[in-house]
Parts: structure tokens; C-alpha cells; sequence
């Protein structure tokens, strides 16, 4: 009895014995803490190494709460990943150096500017994952109260945060997104691209005005088709005489020129581009894929486009130069600043494109419509380009979006602007 006593183990030394197997048990199945700290909220875990682990910044509970439930059943998995403390200007630089082959060219530029003048010098030196959320809308609401920076600016400033830190999270470098849902209110004095009826009726008077001060037939090409067809400047400048079908009436827009500082075009680093030469002129895919369209147009600007036809030399570009060559996007703002200051008025081209929105709803249109001709539609593949057949519905509006130009309708027919006081119908 005695010697089988001596070899039994009591239960206080099994205990002690199997209590390092059952702190690792209790990691694997521990339950975590979630608590409140300061205006945001806060969960805190044990590690595989036993080492505790906070994470705060939630806004939410249940924001805390899922990020908790994430972390706990990646420890019971053995798939626990810990969030790295790179340095935010090291995680920039890796990311932009990337992301040439995804962006534009003029897209990735704004954001090396915007990283250099704002985001590093406030962000740079701190560790990703603890940037917290009270820290970006603080430096939101900073850039918002500094007069020299406009809304949208900041707007953007924003977005390009929140897509640098959903990056971030992709990674498994931070856990949420301090740039989610931070919100930019529009102030009431600013000018958000809505027209009013007052406003319509003023850009098509002062249309009327500039159109007989441009300087060569081509500009006011190029601002008819603007008004006509609600397409964007670029991709008006971008347009090749394969993309115009006159016997349907339509054009495709398949690509968008502009103008690229010329060190970014060198060596080809950016995908997608199809430079002009040596010149820092390029052809890039639309805004979006939705973008990529087929717009019907009516019989004045058909016209147009037939007798350019008749007339087309070797460039391959609808709207050419004296040259003979694709016209640089800056050179038309150029001459159409100097004609709008001749004539006394002002409006930015772009408001072209809301007016051919606003004389769509005129004309009929409806809401899915307008998407559609404005390239803001449903997604829309390549193939839907070339095999897209053209509805009597967009005809019919490219009509009565004319119809209510006659003017514009006048100079295509011409080719020469009359006097501004023939006016619009209204």
C-alpha cells in the first residue's frame, strides 16, 4: 500500500505539473477583453507567445467585437498574424513604387504630391498600426479649416487615406481602417457641379458668345461635339476615325488623351499608355471601365463627322491641329480661356458635359439613360462596345438634344460660328 502510495501522484503536483500545457490552452481557448478607452474602444488578447496584445482605435463595439472574434479564431487555428510596426512613409514608398503598374500617370502624381506636401509630414514618421482613427479626422478637419485648400481637395486627401490604409489591411499590417467613413459635409457656397435653371440658361448664352471668338473652326468642333454628346475633353481629343460610325450615327470611346509630364513616360513604367511619339502627349483607357461607351449622335453632328471624313489626311485623329496633328488638352483650355475672356464670360468646359445632361432630362431621358450616354452606367466589358447596336431611343435624344442647340446645329452645318445674336431656343 505504501509503495503503490509513493508512486501516485497527488493532485496539487499534477496540477503544477500540467499548468505551462494549460496556459497554452487557455491562449488557444481564451475569450478576450473588449473595454472602453477614452471615445474609442479597445480589445486586448494574449498572444501564442503568452505576451498580452492591445489594439484600440475601434469607434464601434461591435467594430472591436469583430476584430476580436477575427484574432481569437486565428489563434485556435495556429494562423495568428502579427500586425507589423512598419513606419507609414516605408509603407508609401513601397506602395507607390507598385503602383505605377495600376495607376495612371496623372493619378500617381497627385498622389506623390499629396503624400509629400500633406499626408508624410504628418503621418510619416509614425508606425501604421498606430495611427488611429482620432488622429486622421483630426488631421481632416486641420486641412478643412486651412482657407488656401478647397473641399474637394481634401475630399481626395481622404480617399487616398482610406485606400492606403485598406492596403495596409490586405497586408495584415493593421486591423480596421482609421480613414473609414470619415465624412466631408459640402459647404453651401460651393459650387458642387449641380446646375441650377439659371445657370443652364447662362452657359447657353455665353456659348453662343465664345463660339464666334474661337480662333479656327476645329475649336468650335470640339466644344459642339462637347455640348452634343456629354464626352469628356480627353476622350473628344482621343477619338480616332475608327471610332466614329457614321453610318449608324455613333462614336466609341475606347481611350482618352492627355498631356503626362514626360520623365513619367519615360521607360515605360506605366501600363496602358500609348505615347504620341517624343512628345508628352498619351492615349490611356477611359476614366473607368464604365467609361468605355458608344454614344449616339445626331444627324447635324453626323453630318460634321462626314464631311471631316471627306477631308481626312493621314492623322488618325478626328480633331487635328493646323498641324495635322493630335491637339494638346492644355492648348484647348488655352484658347478657350482667351475667347471666354474676349467675349466677357466665363464656364470651365466640364460644364459642357452637365449641360448635355441637363438637356438629356429636357429631352426625355430617363435616370438610366443619362448613366449610360455619360459613362456612368452598369459595368460595360470591350465586347460590349463592338457589339453594342445603336437604339432608336439614343438617336431620337441625340435629335432633341440638337433640336435644342440650333445654334451649335448651325455651326457644325457652316463651319463657321454667326453672330452671337442667333441665340438658343429656349
Amino acid at each position: 500500500m505504501n509503495g503503490e502510495a509513493t508512486n501516485q501522484v497527488s493532485p496539487e503536483v499534477g496540477i503544477a505539473r500540467q499548468a505551462k500545457p494549460q496556459r497554452r490552452g487557455r491562449r488557444r481557448g481564451q475569450q478576450g477583453s473588449i473595454f472602453k478607452r477614452g471615445g474609442a474602444w479597445t480589445i486586448v488578447y494574449r498572444k501564442p507567445d503568452g505576451k498580452q496584445k492591445w489594439e484600440g482605435g475601434f469607434a464601434k463595439k461591435e467594430e472591436a467585437t469583430n476584430r476580436l472574434g477575427v484574432v481569437l479564431n486565428s489563434l485556435r487555428e495556429n494562423r495568428y498574424v502579427e500586425p507589423q510596426t512598419i513606419l507609414f512613409r516605408q509603407f508609401c514608398d513601397n506602395w507607390m513604387d507598385k503602383a505605377k503598374h495600376v495607376l495612371k500617370p496623372k493619378t500617381w502624381s497627385w498622389y506623390q504630391s499629396a503624400l509629400k506636401k500633406w499626408i508624410t509630414p504628418q503621418f510619416g514618421d509614425w508606425p501604421i498600426c498606430d495611427i488611429s482613427r482620432a488622429a486622421v479626422k483630426s488631421f481632416v478637419d486641420s486641412m478643412l479649416s486651412n482657407p488656401k485648400l478647397g473641399r474637394k481637395f481634401v475630399k481626395n486627401t481622404a480617399i487616398l487615406l482610406h485606400r492606403l490604409f485598406e492596403e495596409a489591411i490586405d497586408r495584415e499590417m493593421i486591423a480596421v481602417n482609421p480613414a473609414r467613413k470619415i465624412k466631408i459635409k459640402a459647404d453651401n457656397g460651393e459650387d458642387d457641379g449641380a446646375l441650377t435653371d439659371e445657370r443652364i440658361a447662362k452657359i447657353r448664352e455665353d456659348l453662343t458668345k465664345v463660339l464666334v471668338k474661337l480662333p479656327a473652326p476645329v475649336y468650335q468642333y470640339i466644344l459642339c461635339a462637347s455640348v452634343l454628346t456629354g464626352a469628356r475633353r480627353g476622350e473628344l481629343l482621343g477619338l480616332r476615325w475608327e471610332d466614329v460610325d457614321c453610318v449608324k450615327g455613333a462614336i466609341n470611346i475606347r481611350r482618352t488623351l492627355q498631356r503626362v509630364p514626360k520623365k513619367m513616360l519615360d521607360g515605360g513604367t506605366f501600363q496602358n499608355v500609348e505615347r504620341l511619339g517624343n512628345t508628352g502627349l498619351a492615349l490611356l483607357t477611359p476614366k473607368s471601365r464604365k467609361s468605355r461607351r458608344r454614344i449616339e449622335v445626331g444627324p447635324a453632328l453626323t453630318s460634321l463627322f462626314e464631311r471631316m471624313l471627306s477631308e481626312r489626311n493621314d492623322c488618325p485623329f478626328v480633331f487635328q491641329d493646323e498641324f495635322g496633328k493630335a491637339i494638346d488638352p492644355d492648348r484647348v483650355n488655352k484658347i478657350l480661356r482667351a475667347a471666354q475672356k474676349e467675349a466677357g464670360v466665363h464656364f470651365r468646359l466640364h460644364s459642357l458635359r452637365h449641360l448635355h445632361s441637363s438637356l438629356l432630362v429636357e429631352a426625355g431621358a430617363n435616370i438610366k439613360q443619362a448613366q449610360a450616354r455619360l459613362g456612368h452606367a452598369s459595368a460595360m466589358t470591350t465586347a460590349d462596345i463592338y457589339t453594342h447596336v445603336v437604339s432608336d431611343e439614343g438617336r431620337k435624344l441625340s435629335t432633341k438634344v440638337e433640336a435644342a442647340l440650333p445654334f451649335v446645329s448651325e455651326s457644325l452645318a457652316s463651319g463657321q460660328a454667326k453672330p452671337a445674336t442667333s441665340g438658343f431656343v429656349n
